[in-house]
């Protein structure tokens, strides 16, 4: 095993490529000793090259802290981003300025870094990577580790102190019991604070629906509501079922509702999320979502990538069996939704039978019969003719007929395919 030693400075080439076809970056990191550690990213977003190429000095900064090195040299052949690194160049682009105060934050980990420009004929390897990543990257070759990012570096929130935000009096609360001086607001506070939970630090919603609700401040609101107004998986046809989506991710504000008014899309666009809003929603038949009966486990919504949600946060590692296991018994599964669908089935009828009220025909009465039970009928043509008698029941519930002139039909009618006539 070749070991580094702390004063060890590593080279990590980077560079970033957008096309049609998407984007993505290229990493080498190269050892003292000359060993290289190889990672193509495929970005899961819209970048432009500019930001293609900063994402590629992140994603070095971040695998050189994974492996754990105290001194890099980072060298990227993009002439932009390294002169407004070193801040020798200004920008006034406000996604560029995050880039910048990311890379800040992340090279404050290390002793010492510092970035340099190089020609392009000098970072071939690192740019052949990034050009294998926008392009899907290949799994196959084992001397490349391929990754793929969700979305942006920049858009990772930031923690925020909830001091000034509208959680502290219900935090405090919940802690100590202490109230708001104001009267009417204190006895406010004593109506609402049973539907909150504080768990480990969180506030949390008590939810109607079952699961509770992570609460979220003003500037996490942004990111939640972009993802799911503007993602490919919820059903958001107006504000009501938006912010229905956004309660079914686990998330809730005090002005949710408010919030969502004049952000409809024409229903054309709408078909792709409402086809995964159904394949992950729970039926009330089944008590299970689509997804789950086809993968065993409820899917992970991209939203709860940048913002995680309760249930993201409760997962650990050693679940990892526990998704094995639920592989193992995903055919038991499908057979208690179908068991449970059948049990959902037959409460309906019940529920329906209820309110029909049945109809038994009496001989000599006057009825009318369809024209064509097999459907055949013009939509502007009568759809029933008679009015006839009937003068004979075959069966259960079947009649012979007979018209006005009192002339016997050939064949008997099932009263389904007849009414009662009223003269």
């Amino acid at each position: 095993m070749v070991t580094f030693g702390q004063n060890d400075v590593w080279r990590i080439f980077v560079d970033g490529a957008s096309s049609i076809e998407g984007s993505g970056v290229g990493v080498i990191l190269v050892s003292p000793t000359q060993e290289k550690i190889k990672v193509a990213v495929k970005l899961d977003f819209q970048a432009s090259n500019n930001e293609a190429d900063y994402e590629a000095v992140v994603a070095g900064m971040k695998q050189a802290r994974e492996v754990g090195v105290s001194h890099v040299m980072i060298y990227s052949n993009s002439q932009l981003v390294v002169q407004q690194v070193k801040k020798t160049l200004c920008t006034r682009e406000e996604k560029l300025m995050k880039y910048l105060k990311v890379i800040e934050e992340l090279g404050a980990g290390f002793l010492t870094w510092s970035i340099e420009q190089i020609p392009r004929e000098e970072n071939i390897e690192a740019d052949a990577l990034a050009k294998k990543a926008t392009a899907g990257g290949n799994e196959d070759d084992r001397e490349v580790q391929v990754q793929r990012e969700l979305v942006a570096s920049i858009e990772a929130l930031e923690p925020v102190s909830r001091e000034d935000t509208w959680m502290a009096p219900i935090v405090k609360y919940l802690t100590n019991g202490d109230l708001l001086a104001d009267k009417r607001r204190a006895r406010v506070m004593r109506r609402q604070a049973p539907h909150f939970s504080l768990l480990g630090g969180m506030l949390y919603k008590r939810s109607y629906q079952g699961p509770l609700l992570i609460c979220l401040m003003e500037g996490e609101t942004e990111y939640v509501l972009r993802e799911v107004h503007e993602g490919c998986y919820g059903n958001h046809g107006g504000s009501m079922s938006l912010a229905r989506r956004v309660l079914l991710s686990g998330y809730w504000w005090p002005t949710l509702q408010a919030r969502l008014y004049g952000m409809g899309k024409d229903w054309v666009e709408e078909i792709p999320s409402v086809l995964w809003a159904y394949r992950t929603t729970p039926h009330t038949a089944t008590q299970e979502s689509s997804f789950s009966l086809v993968y065993g486990s409820e899917a992970i919504l991209p939203v709860e990538i940048g913002q995680p949600s309760a249930r993201v946060m409760a997962y650990e590692s050693t679940e990892e069996r526990a998704r094995a296991q639920e592989l193992d018994l995903i055919e038991e599964l499908k057979e208690k939704a179908a068991q449970r669908m059948e049990v959902y089935r037959a409460r309906v009828t019940r529920a329906y039978n209820r309110k029909v009220k049945p109809w038994e025909f009496q001989e000599r009465e006057s009825v009318l019969k369809m024209v064509n039970p097999a459907g055949e009928v013009g939509k502007l043509d009568a759809q029933w003719e008679g009015p006839y008698k009937l003068i004979r029941r075959v069966g259960i519930n079947t009649w012979y007929l007979e018209d006005d002139q009192g002339r016997s039909l050939k064949r008997p009618w099932n009263a389904v395919h007849l009414k009662k006539y009223f003269a």
